[in-house]
């Protein structure tokens, strides 16, 4: 695959990621930030290592795709100027089991320093008093067992 049809391939499957619609959630909008490479005379694990660090430049600018291309180019100094420009954040935290609540109270505490709007707050499992708890979403209780 060509670099132009590989780049257009990314940005597509970004877009549709973005346009998809949550079942009971109509506002809410997902991203995914992309970093791709193609292979040269490499290894796979060479490879995604250069990817990774395309991913983490897309993370910072959120809901992006950015390829080796870009960082020739040097379109990421556009890509800043409307990060700049960009309204206030609004994030869902999702999370595999909350517990004491620990992680959350730090991510609450990130998302005010970095100016961010949390919508809401997740989690697939919830481990003892915290499947009591109002304020977060969770799929199922983890009971917790004692010896």
């Amino acid at each position: 695959m060509d670099e132009e049809n590989f780049v257009q391939k990314l940005k597509q499957i970004q877009s549709q990621i973005h346009e998809a619609q949550v079942p009971g959630y109509s506002k809410m909008r997902l991203s995914v930030s992309v970093g791709g490479v193609l292979t040269r005379d490499e290894t796979i694990g060479e490879a995604a290592m250069r990817a990774d660090q395309l991913m983490y430049l897309a993370k910072q600018r959120k809901n992006m795709v950015v390829t080796e291309k870009d960082q020739i180019l040097g379109c990421q100094d556009d890509v800043v100027r409307q990060e700049n420009r960009r309204e206030k954040q609004r994030i869902l935290i999702v999370d595999d089991v909350i517990s004491t609540g620990g992680s959350l109270k730090a991510l609450d505490a990130l998302a005010e320093k970095t100016q961010c709007t949390i919508v809401g707050q997740a989690a697939v499992l919830a481990e003892g008093d915290a499947s009591e708890r109002k304020d977060i979403i969770f799929l199922e209780p983890l009971p917790l067992f004692f010896h």
